[in-house]
């Protein structure tokens, strides 16, 4: 008598692929904010002053800052998971995502802040870049599995 083996295969759906980038997009912002707080202390400026720069209406609250960071973090991460499951699984997670983020940095640096004014240009160019770069390698090694 022949044994049979049940093969389980994994698939994912896109809306599978939605969440592990809204979970990656959360971690890897977390990580992120950590380490703009932590380069920020190093220049003299505390966690709250790190924080109101990502406050869009009037860069006066660290918390309400803080929230949309996050919110932001995972709004992209949600699109990083789409894409990354439709178009980009050819190369590894954190290559896909080191990519992201340095996409993500370069139109926000040059595109999106200067255009809308915001204060999140007074953060310095160095720690903005490596912010972006911990936030796509969180998020491609968290959504790559």
């Amino acid at each position: 008598m022949a044994e049979s083996r049940s093969v389980i295969r994994e698939t994912s759906s896109v809306g599978d692929a939605a969440v592990d980038g809204l979970f990656g997009g959360l971690v890897a912002g977390v990580l992120m904010a950590i380490f703009l707080i932590l380069a920020g202390l190093t220049l003299g400026a505390g966690p709250g002053v790190t924080m109101r720069h990502f406050d869009a209406a009037a860069g006066t609250s660290p918390l309400l800052g803080g929230v949309l960071h996050l919110a932001v973090s995972c709004v992209y991460g949600l699109t990083f998971g789409i894409l990354y499951r439709l178009v980009a699984k050819r190369v590894p997670g954190w290559l896909a995502g080191l990519i992201y983020g340095t996409i993500l940095f370069l139109a926000a640096r040059t595109l999106l802040l200067p255009a809308a004014d915001s204060i999140l240009m007074e953060i310095p160019f160095w720690q903005f870049g490596v912010g972006h770069l911990i936030y796509g390698l969180v998020l491609g090694v968290i959504t790559d599995r």
